[in-house]
């Protein structure tokens, strides 16, 4: 005697059917990168040196701390200048 089938399929709902679609759609998505994709377009494009070079660094002019803080204003906690609250446009050289 043969061996007997169920006389209807499971019933499919529509999560079911919605998840099977998705992970479908994922796997078609990964298969096409896989096989069309630029393996070159996921890395840098361009290497930049952050370091400036050894010419660079020599020509570069040098200052020390105390030149650097020559205007400087230096002020106490006890001393410090009160808020100035100025409304205005700032010109292109950044002056207000």
């Amino acid at each position: 005697m043969a061996p007997r089938f169920p006389e209807r399929w499971p019933q499919l709902n529509q999560r079911v059917l919605a998840l099977a679609s998705a992970g479908g759609l994922a796997l078609l998505s990964v298969l096409a990168i896989q096989f069309f994709g630029d393996p070159s377009a996921a890395g840098p494009r361009r290497v930049v040196a952050l370091a400036p070079s050894p010419a660079a660094a020599a020509s570069a002019p040098r200052l020390s701390f105390e030149e650097a803080n020559e205007g400087a204003e230096f002020f106490g906690l006890d001393e410090l200048p009160a808020a100035s609250a100025e409304v205005g446009e700032i010109d292109g050289n950044g002056q207000l």
